[in-house]
């Protein structure tokens, strides 16, 4: 009676363990998956935290698969890279000399967002009198609030990606929306 009293523990035991780690594997299932960025096969969630080099952020976009659009770089700054949200890429430029923990409100950014027919949605993205759109010299619709100029959006031609430029500094972010040429995707080749 003792001898299948333990047989029979030990049979729930197994089981409880085999129950525990099927569990266990659908949540870390569940897990992985709310972590994935679009485009992303290896579950990539950047928070912005760690300033990289114009190299390593090259790097990092090209061996993840990512779609990031920037004005180029820039001489001396350094980039942090944000992919928590899915289908958004935000990077933040930051000049030499900044510390990639103060606040980021204040710093250049140019958000990359998965946005099906993005020309068409920011072409007719306006509609109010404080708004103002354009299609660029590269073809791109632009818009922006005339209230708040330094946040312009530009739907790409024939791409599901809308940007969101923003700089503190007044005109830059309309400057760079009108540029030919100027907002592109990051590859390797940017050297």
């Amino acid at each position: 009676m003792i001898m299948a009293r333990t047989r029979l523990q030990r049979v729930f035991s197994f089981i409880a363990v085999i129950a525990l780690a099927s569990a266990l594997a659908i949540q870390m299932a569940n897990i992985y998956e709310s972590y994935r960025t679009a485009d992303v096969v290896n579950g990539l969630r950047l928070h912005g935290l760690k300033a990289m080099t114009q190299v390593q952020l090259q790097e990092t976009v090209d061996s993840n698969h990512l779609v990031v659009y920037w004005a180029g770089p820039e001489k001396g700054a350094t980039y942090l890279l944000d992919t928590v949200e899915a289908n958004v890429a935000v990077l933040t430029i930051l000049p030499p000399g900044i510390d990639p923990k103060q606040t980021r409100a204040s710093r250049p950014q140019i958000a990359t967002y998965d946005v099906k027919d993005a020309f068409q949605a920011v072409l007719t993205g306006g509609g109010n009198p404080d708004v103002a759109g354009f299609i660029n010299a590269d073809g791109n619709s632009v818009f922006y609030s005339r209230l708040d100029p330094k946040n312009v959006f530009v739907g790409m031609r024939g791409r599901d990606v809308e940007l969101q430029i923003f700089d503190p500094s007044p005109g830059v972010s309309l400057a760079i929306a009108r540029e030919r040429g100027r907002l592109r995707p990051i590859t390797k080749s940017d050297r």
